[in-house]
């Protein structure tokens, strides 16, 4: 499966669980001192 950066008209539907994975992959490592995360957190601003 390729990571979905954006959904465009027709768009083929994916699992929820597979793209979790995929998103840890991308997102997190482990190393000797724990895991490490290149987002910490995420929020959210009126514009």
């Amino acid at each position: 499966m390729e990571y979905p950066r954006y959904l465009t008209p027709g768009f083929k539907p994916f699992n929820p669980l597979e793209l979790a994975e995929l998103t840890r992959e991308i997102a997190c490592r482990r190393t000797p001192a724990g895991v490490e995360r290149k987002y910490e957190a995420f929020y959210a601003t009126g514009v």
